[in-house]
């Protein structure tokens, strides 16, 4: 009977370190899909040019249309 409990606590020692290192290979491959997504969209980052919103004053003008 002692030597099963010890397997057991040993084998929740084990998958609990299993555990927790799955959980960091999950979070850098999320942060890495994150990353190279972001890096393929850079638009996302762009201010768009709203004419209306520069035409009434609550919005700053382009200042490629200026030159």
């Amino acid at each position: 009977m002692q030597t099963i409990l010890r397997l057991a606590v040993r084998a929740d020692a084990f998958l609990a370190r299993l555990n927790a290192g799955l959980a960091a290979v999950a979070i850098v491959l999320a942060a890495t899909v994150v990353i190279g997504w972001v890096a393929g969209h850079p638009e996302i980052f762009q201010v768009e040019y709203d004419a209306a919103a520069a035409a009434s004053g609550i919005a700053p003008e382009d200042v490629t249309a200026s030159e």
